[in-house]
């Protein structure tokens, strides 16, 4: 979906072009949309879990904003 897809179904942009150069084997959407339906809440709720901790961890290193002055 990085590539500009907005659902299971434009994953397919994937198959096309020379993203099979760059990836060993480009899948069908339809395995894309097994996978999915395959999650449990669980699976979600970890997924969730370990984004927020990369997210927090990433903020921690990494400056995205400079720092503040005051303008006064």
């Amino acid at each position: 979906m990085a590539a500009g897809a907005d659902s299971i179904d434009d994953m397919n942009i994937l198959r096309h072009g020379s993203m099979k150069h760059l990836f060993d084997r480009v899948h069908a959407p339809s395995t894309l949309g097994s996978f999915l339906r395959s999650s449990a809440f669980g699976h979600a709720r970890q997924l969730d879990a370990i984004s927020s901790r990369y997210l927090t961890t990433l903020n921690e290193h990494t400056p995205l904003l400079p720092a503040s002055e005051d303008t006064d």
